[in-house]
């Protein structure tokens, strides 16, 4: 069968929840056509649905777009990159800096995405570990002074957090991009910012030596999340990622079972600070990213 190569329209509000449906692979009950989701499609002969995409805004300059639907047909891979371009297109229209796509099933499921202008970065491992056993730092390692983010300002939380991405290795991409702000403004939109789990540690006398650890409630997945961790330059190398994890461990003990977070694979000096003091893999996405500067 020939697919339609029609233009690629806005959905029409009256097929939403036929559209949803196809790529969400279930059927959709009226009310759940989820108004904040962009979807676009391609509609064939007949008016039948060839191919849809979704997408979304995030707050901040983000945006999410998902791996489209595509019927089987003669053209189905010319039609699935068509999708992706004009989620992405709308997107950057609507003054979004970077677009980006979290896939399961590893490299190689999101041909789609990158014939659509979302080239494939680097896969996202998600670690867990338990918040029962307290993680131990060994003698000689500084003690950090915490202090968390209404204690220390925006200005100086922000100011640390722009250090720490000196030189790191995990999502090296978007350097520049993730500001304070931000992240904030994220967290919001989700209803998950809480002020006291912003926190900044420095070192006594050393205001240079410091890490930035962001904890949220995942409520929904019933464990602790780390938002963001990271040392500036001069904390690095002294036994600090250690102690800020234990930090992690400390304040999720009490509130959640287990502390999750996301790492970058290629970010090699965190994976082996994580395995070893007891994060185990439990998820891993490939990352599909596009950032657009200005």
């Amino acid at each position: 069968m020939r697919l339609w190569m029609g233009e690629v329209v806005v959905c029409p509000v009256g097929r939403r929840a036929e559209a949803l449906g196809l790529v969400l692979g279930r059927e959709v009950e009226a009310g759940e056509e989820w108004e904040d989701l962009g979807l676009m499609v391609v509609l064939g002969a007949g008016g039948r649905m060839d191919g849809v995409v979704m997408y979304q805004r995030l707050a901040g300059c983000g945006g999410v777009v998902w791996a489209p639907w595509v019927r089987r047909g003669w053209g189905r891979r010319e039609l699935g990159g068509r999708l992706v371009r004009a989620a992405v297109g709308e997107l950057r229209a609507g003054g979004v800096r970077v677009v980006q796509a979290l896939v399961g099933g590893g490299v190689g499921m999101g041909g789609d995405l990158e014939r659509g202008g979302l080239p494939y970065v680097t896969d996202l491992l998600t670690l867990s570990r338990s918040t029962e056993e307290e993680l131990e730092v060994g003698p000689g390692v500084p003690e950090l002074r915490w202090r968390g983010y209404e204690e220390v300002g925006e200005e100086r939380f922000g100011e640390v957090l722009e250090a720490t991405y000196e030189g790191s290795q995990d999502m090296p991409e978007l350097v520049g991009v993730r500001g304070v702000g931000e992240m904030r403004a994220g967290q919001e939109a989700i209803g998950r910012f809480e002020a006291d789990l912003w926190l900044v540690g420095e070192v006594e006398g050393e205001p240079g030596a410091a890490g930035v650890l962001v904890l949220a409630d995942g409520e929904e997945r019933g464990c602790m999340e780390v938002v963001y961790l990271g040392l500036t330059v001069g904390a690095r190398g002294r036994g600090l990622g250690r102690r800020v994890v234990a930090e992690a461990v400390r304040r999720s003990r009490g509130r959640r079972p287990r502390l999750e977070l996301g790492v970058d694979e290629r970010n090699g000096v965190a994976l082996r600070l994580y395995r070893r003091v007891g994060f185990r893999e439990v998820g891993r996405r490939s990352v599909y990213l596009r950032v657009f500067g200005g």
